[in-house]
């Protein structure tokens, strides 16, 4: 993940504007698995440099002989077939790492020839054939998606003179939306200038130490086995510090890739004015200056002496066998299922004739499917304490006006919220006796915390019923239902 920090964009205020631009996170997958290398062929020895001969005298620059002609590249030669790739076999034990060579020792360097004369220039060897490829090694698992993360700004306020500056995340750890406060400044004085220090003598240059020989290049170890599935990333504020006027705004991501901590360094306002001058301090003493060292005497240059041949190229190393394949991931936790629950339905047809005094109960006398709990009676039996969702559904008829109020009760008290008020508005309408009746449906549904042994049952109350005396509810078949079960 890269931040950028950018202020060309400002608000109008007297406070600089400095906008987090945040790259978003892609979607993490797991690692591919490693296609299988060869090994790389062992560098050929360096030949030995020829020996320092003494100075001589400069002689005069010879002219340069012609260049001569470039020769022909080779013809590349065809490309093998790629053979078929071979089925995946079955997950082999990972082979221990072998031990890593030692370094053969470096030859003595040479002394330096006399430079000869500049010799025209070779023909160009013909290119060798490039080699068959070898087969490639099977692809590892893809793992899965993880969860994207991006950066957003939010709201970009100015605090007030010596408050802290504060960043807070308004958002998710993977959808971050980010609230900036920025103080502004102080006007601070303008401190005295302080006294120039004696500027101490310069310390000898020491001599350059000889540079090491090269080693050779051990063999390539065997290819890992494929990682695990990548985890999902995050994002959290890790320190927000006030940096010094004038100063770039900075965001360091302390954590890791996956687990991002980001440490926001956010500059001081602008400096106000200078203050009035102090007086002027004591100049204080000149310190000596230093004796100049002698400049030691500058050696003669000896003549360079001949190139060395290069030594012979190494031949290609052989193809690695390919790597071994990852071992599956662990199989994740078996989500939680519906384990509880339990329903009734009204099998039969029920007419109701409103009571003024006491609520009545609907005739549910058909058991839904039910698991752990019990139905019969018109009444749901509660076997576990714990919290519960109740549904319930009425759909009916009457010819005649009136108001119905239906709801659930527990060990016949009534669950708040689950009443559903209605009225059957008929003498508004151009329904009469002889016609069809009036439909309306009641549907309600409620979470209650229910302790074991609790029963619920389903009833309808008639407000006002004294003043619709002939009022008949008439609920058919199949029409009225209660269910409950289990969330946790």
């Amino acid at each position: 993940m890269r931040y950028f920090i950018s202020d060309n964009c400002r608000r109008r205020c007297s406070t600089p504007y400095y906008m987090l631009c945040g790259l978003p996170l892609s979607s993490l997958k797991g690692v591919t698995g490693a296609t299988g290398i060869g090994s790389t062929g062992a560098t050929g020895p360096t030949g030995p440099t020829g020996a320092t001969g003494s100075t001589g005298p400069t002689g005069a620059t010879g002219a340069t002989g012609p260049t001569g002609p470039t020769g022909a590249i080779g013809a590349t030669g065809p490309t093998g077939a790629t053979g078929p790739t071979g089925a995946t076999g079955a997950t082999g034990p990972t082979g221990a790492t072998g031990v890593t060579g030692t370094t053969g020792p470096s030859g003595a360097t040479g002394a330096t020839g006399p430079t000869g004369p500049t010799g025209p220039t070779g023909a160009t060897g013909v290119t060798g054939a490039t080699g068959p490829t070898g087969p490639t090694g099977a692809t590892g698992p893809t793992g899965e998606d993880g969860q994207a993360a991006t950066i957003s700004i939010g709201n970009v306020t100015t605090g007030d003179p010596g408050t802290q500056a504060s960043v807070t995340n308004t958002g998710t750890l993977n959808k971050a939306i980010l609230d900036f406060v920025i103080p502004q400044g102080p006007t601070g004085p303008t401190g005295a200038t302080g006294a120039t220090g004696i500027t101490g003598p310069s310390g000898a240059t020491g001599p350059t130490g000889a540079t090491g020989a090269t080693g050779t290049t051990g063999p390539s170890g065997p290819t890992g086995a494929t990682g695990e599935d990548g985890q999902a990333a995050t994002i959290s504020i890790g320190n927000v510090t006030t940096g010094d006027p004038g100063t770039q705004a900075s965001v360091t991501n302390t954590g890791t890739l996956n687990k991002a901590i980001l440490d926001f360094v956010i500059p001081q306002g602008p400096t106000g004015p200078t203050g009035a001058t102090g007086a002027t301090g004591i100049t204080g003493p000149s310190g000596a200056t230093g004796p100049t060292g002698a400049t030691g005497a500058t050696g003669t240059t000896g003549p360079s002496g001949p190139t060395g041949p290069s030594g012979a190229t190494g031949p290609t190393g052989a193809t690695g066998p390919r790597g071994a394949t990852g071992s599956d991931g662990a199989t994740g936790a078996t989500g939680s299922t519906l384990s509880e629950y339990a329903g009734l339905y009204n099998a039969s047809a029920q007419q109701i004739t409103p009571s003024s005094s006491s609520p009545v109960g609907l005739t549910l006398d058909a058991a839904m499917p039910v698991s752990t709990m019990t139905a019969a009676s018109n009444k749901i039996n509660v076997t576990n304490t714990g919290t519960y969702r109740i549904f319930y559904s009425v759909n009916a008829t009457s010819k005649q006006s009136g108001e119905v109020k239906p709801y659930v009760r527990v060990n016949n008290t009534a669950i708040e919220h689950s009443a559903v008020n209605g009225i059957f508005d008929n003498e508004r309408t151009s329904f009469s006796s002889e016609k069809t009746a009036y439909p309306k449906d009641f549907q309600n549904s409620v979470i209650a915390d229910l302790n074991a042994g609790d029963k619920i049952d389903l009833c309808v109350e008639f407000p006002n019923a004294t003043t619709y005396p002939s009022f008949v509810l008439n609920i058919a078949a199949k029409r009225a239902l209660l269910h409950v079960v289990r969330l946790r």
